[in-house]
């Protein structure tokens, strides 16, 4: 697997999957964005995406390990920090598919919802060599980003996300969106929710082999893809969300689709828009559609998965757990 910046780190070497997980421990300065007016006069049409192999870097490696010193595997506050036992009642999403300017968008929304998070913001694109790059931080929006990070973000498929604000979600490791790369590709999660049987996911994970770096219950989901047989490889993501239990929207980014997932249950918002050139918006609240310019459709159905790609959107349902 190929690296295309100056740092990328395995943070797992399972005993039967290929797994690593990036982010980034640089803070950016601050600098106020004028970019409103740049991102919203370019009308676009997504081109025709070509399947490639994805070779996943990222200057942010996770390097901070889960302290191995656990009570018991069902001793939930063992595999926390102890100010990141919170569950997380909110944090902010967005996916953006088909507009050059994803990044910049994304950074628009995830200004509108800020007030969803503030310990944290990050942004995932795939650029146009089918590379995800990642740019994360520990603060508000306006302080993780500015021109030039925006410019390292290149692509017309963004994910972004918020971190709530508890006590322990200003750990760097834990600041999302998570990125991990396997050996049939990479794939980028954004999660908003609560998982409810994590523990008993990753206890059984781990009895199988495989290592976890963070905190978060999220990393869970990137772990269940890993060992998922399923094929294609967005099909890894529908059937490690169908073991899930609890609340949670998600979306994944992958290096042609984008996928968007809500709990059986409808816990946790997610909403659907479109923009005038045919890009295609999910986020948590419509105030992240409003500022970008784009037209609310619909929300993200209980229990559907939606598959955005050079063909179209197409929709799934998610079988929950028996």
């Amino acid at each position: 697997m190929a690296a295309t910046t100056t740092a990328t780190t395995i943070f797992s070497d399972l005993s039967k999957h290929s797994l690593s997980i990036n982010s980034n421990p640089q803070i950016p300065h601050k600098a106020p964005l004028s970019l409103l007016p740049k991102t919203l006069q370019k009308p676009y049409l997504s081109q025709t995406t070509h399947k490639t192999h994805i070779a996943f870097s990222s200057k942010n490696p996770i390097s901070d390990l889960v302290s191995t010193d656990k009570k018991s595997a069902d001793d939930f506050s063992s595999y926390f920090d102890d100010d990141d036992e919170k569950p997380r009642e909110e944090c902010g999403v967005v996916g953006i598919y088909g507009d050059p300017e994803a990044s910049r968008l994304c950074y628009l929304a995830l200004h509108a919802l800020q007030h969803r998070g503030q310990e944290g913001a990050g942004i995932v694109t795939v650029n146009d060599h089918k590379v995800l790059q990642s740019v994360t931080g520990v603060g508000l929006v306006s302080e993780v980003f500015n021109e030039s990070k925006l410019d390292q973000l290149p692509g017309d498929l963004a994910i972004g996300h918020v971190r709530y604000s508890t006590a322990g979600s200003s750990m760097l490791k834990n600041v999302q969106p998570f990125v991990a790369g396997y050996r049939f590709g990479s794939v980028g999660v954004a999660h908003n929710g609560n998982l409810v049987n994590y523990m008993k996911l990753r206890a059984m994970l781990e009895d199988n082999g495989s290592i976890f770096n963070t905190s978060s219950d999220t990393e869970v989901v990137l772990h269940l893809i890993a060992t998922s047989k399923t094929r294609p490889f967005f099909l890894r993501i529908v059937d490690a969300c169908e073991k899930l239990e609890g609340a949670y929207s998600m979306v994944f980014l992958t290096e042609d689709k984008l996928v968007a997932v809500r709990d059986p249950y409808g816990f946790r918002p997610l909403v659907m828009g479109r923009r005038s050139n045919g890009a295609v918006v999910f986020a948590s609240e419509t105030c992240a559609l409003d500022l970008i310019e784009a037209t609310y459709e619909r929300e993200v159905y209980p229990g559907e998965v939606l598959v955005v790609d050079k063909d179209g959107v197409q929709s799934l349902c998610l079988m929950p757990p028996p």
